[in-house]
């Protein structure tokens, strides 16, 4: 368990953004509990006090979702522009979402580590960008876009 109590705040006015971007990025209290190791008799109230600005966010976890964030961009440019492509050479585009971490890392290992909803996140966006269609895998999957 991470202790942050002599760890650099951010000032309470980035709770908005902070979290706007977790939510953004499809991550729960709980997710960011375990990702981030909170060390606390009660983890999911502290996460909770960061996300509605009632206590300061430790530094380190704030640039650790700024990049977290800036990961999903790009993610979400590489599978965007592999969609495209395909669409050009009119091939039938499925993104392949999975329903839970395990499966994610599995087929993916540039997402391993991050929860599922982390993904599904990142295939809205290529959905709305696209309008290919999102499916979740079927266990005998072996073939997918993203």
């Amino acid at each position: 368990m991470t202790d942050f109590a002599d760890t650099e705040q951010m000032p309470l006015e980035a709770a908005a953004l902070f979290t706007a971007m977790t939510e953004g990025m499809g991550l729960t209290h709980s997710n960011l509990v375990k990702m981030f190791e909170v060390a606390s008799k009660d983890p999911l109230r502290v996460v909770r006090r960061w996300c509605q600005g009632e206590r300061a966010i430790p530094k380190p976890v704030y640039q650790a979702i700024e990049v977290m964030y800036d990961r999903l961009d790009d993610a979400v440019d590489a599978i965007q522009k592999r969609v495209e492509e395909a669409q050009v050479r009119g091939e039938a585009v499925t993104l392949t979402a999975y329903r839970n971490g395990y499966d994610l890392a599995a087929a993916e290992p540039d997402f391993k580590g991050l929860p599922a909803s982390f993904h599904r996140a990142v295939l809205l966006r290529v959905w709305e960008a696209t309008g290919a269609p999102v499916a979740y895998a079927k266990q005998d999957d072996t073939a997918h876009v993203s």
